[in-house]
């Protein structure tokens, strides 16, 4: 198991069996795992964009099949989230999980 280092406080040493070989580089676009860029030209809309591309990633890491969110379908139609005034990837998440 790890050790800890009490010098600094308490802060866990894990064991070097516990770390992972890291690619030096991913590159997601190649994998088929995001879509197109995206452009939000002047609307507030960062959190749709977050929210869709988020879920589209993952959607295409879990299932192979990379879909294509509507960033404006979240902005036109999340109640919780002010369109192009702004909003949180955390409520768009629920407009998506309440209403489809």
């Amino acid at each position: 198991r790890g050790e800890r280092d009490e010098s600094q406080g308490s802060v866990y040493i894990p064991p070097e069996d516990d770390f992972i070989k890291l690619p030096r580089s991913i590159d997601w676009r190649t994998r088929n795992i995001v879509t197109r860029v995206k452009n939000q030209g002047q609307c507030g809309s960062c959190w749709a964009f977050a929210a869709t591309g988020a879920l589209e990633g993952q959607h295409a890491r879990k299932t192979g099949y990379l879909i294509n969110l509507s960033e404006q379908d979240l902005v036109d139609c999340c109640r919780l989230c002010h369109g192009c005034q702004g909003g949180l990837m955390t409520l768009a998440y629920r407009c998506i999980f309440m209403d489809g």
